[in-house]
């Protein structure tokens, strides 16, 4: 498989992964890799196979490099500039044999190293220690997948006394439980890949909608258009309020009141944020406080209105990499121009896939904000 621009690399390896050998690379015929900020991303290569120089099986799998979980990792050089895009495991193999004249193909699978981390349940105590500290320390088991720990400071910071309450780990995988952490927390867990192969970030924080924008998205502005399709979704159902009332059980033990009705994320990306532009009708829901101090109440219900809003104005829409001139990546910041101002402005980039083959590279993606109109007077191209 070859490219004049962009170029695909493809390494591969049992746990340290290297360059790929020509005649496996000349048997790609298509990669695909889905990045996203919620849930693991994933992976998927075809090969077109023959019978090598043993004919008891496949060139491919005499090779013994498209094997259950060897290490896979994908990056792509657009004018001159490498960006990893996946780091993954194998999860998955299949054969198609020749049928007609289609040629036999194998097809592999898998998802970011994140895979490892949920492979085994476990019950486990964390004594005296936050949410985000949490997050730390399992990230730091798997150091050997190259992963770097970026936990960022949760408001659930519970008492340092262990009789007091300690946090368990409830029979569940670690990559389960970190979930569960950021989503009480309005946070997302990810593993984010680069910037340099075989090494990855172990992001626990809110999305992250603060940064640099990337090239911006064009539609009805020709010739410099730069999308092959893009449209847009309003969600008026999505944004949630949030009430309650939870016991001081530690003070007073009296009930004291929870009530989150505006969502916190910044910067704000809408000028006309759904939650406010729908009042009054908007979805109103009780919190189920059990076994949560006033805190920890006010922070799952603040996570509950963060959450509710993040995905009331969609955008999914596909581009050309070459016509683009860069590489989409998710998670990240992004702008659109040309589509009105309702529209218009800065999105979070959700999630992305690339789909490459030797004649094209195309990437499918999802873009969300909290509402409609822009907060910027003009989008940087």
């Amino acid at each position: 498989m070859s490219f004049s621009t962009p170029k695909l690399t493809l390494m591969i390896g049992r746990m340290v992964a290297v360059p790929a050998p020509a005649s496996l690379m000349s048997a790609l015929r298509r990669a695909q890799v889905t990045n996203t900020d919620s849930g693991p991303s994933g992976f998927q290569l075809e090969f077109q196979v023959k019978r090598g120089s043993s004919p008891l099986d496949y060139d491919v799998v005499t090779q013994g490099l498209l094997a259950p979980f060897n290490r896979v990792v994908l990056m792509v050089t657009l004018s001159t500039i490498p960006t990893v895009i996946m780091d993954g495991l194998i999860t998955r193999i299949e054969l198609h044999p020749r049928q007609g004249n289609q040629p036999d193909t194998m097809v592999v699978t898998g998802e970011d190293i994140s895979v490892a981390m949920d492979l085994e349940e476990k019950t486990m105590p964390f004594p005296a220690m936050s949410d985000f500290m949490i997050a730390d320390l399992i990230m730091a088991e798997y150091a050997m997948y190259g992963i770097i720990p970026m936990a960022l400071p949760t408001t659930i910071n519970l008492s340092s006394d262990p009789l007091d309450y300690t946090i368990q780990q409830p029979g569940i995988t670690d990559r389960a439980f970190l979930n569960k952490l950021a989503a009480r927390n309005g946070y997302v867990f990810q593993i984010i890949p680069g910037p340099a192969p075989m090494v990855n970030t172990g992001y626990f924080g809110p999305p992250r909608r603060i940064g640099v924008p990337q090239a911006a998205l064009t539609v009805n502005e020709l010739p410099v258009s730069n999308v092959n399709s893009l449209s847009f979704s309003y969600d008026a159902l999505a944004p949630t309020t949030v009430v309650g009332l939870v016991q001081d059980s530690l003070e007073t033990d009296m009930d004291i009141p929870i009530a989150a009705l505006l969502p916190l994320r910044v910067p704000p990306m809408a000028a006309m944020p759904a939650i406010l532009a729908n009042v009054p009708n908007i979805r109103i829901s009780l919190l189920d406080p059990e076994g949560m101090d006033p805190i920890q109440a006010e922070t799952v219900a603040q996570s509950m209105v963060d959450r509710s809003t993040d995905n009331v104005l969609t955008a999914t829409g596909e581009l050309d990499v070459l016509r683009y001139g860069s590489v989409l990546s998710a998670p990240g910041l992004v702008g659109v121009r040309g589509a009105g101002y309702g529209h218009d402005g800065l999105y979070y980039v959700q999630q992305v896939t690339h789909e490459i083959k030797p004649e094209s590279y195309t990437q499918q993606f999802t873009l969300t904000r909290e509402g409609w109109g822009s907060t910027i007077p003009m989008v940087r191209p």
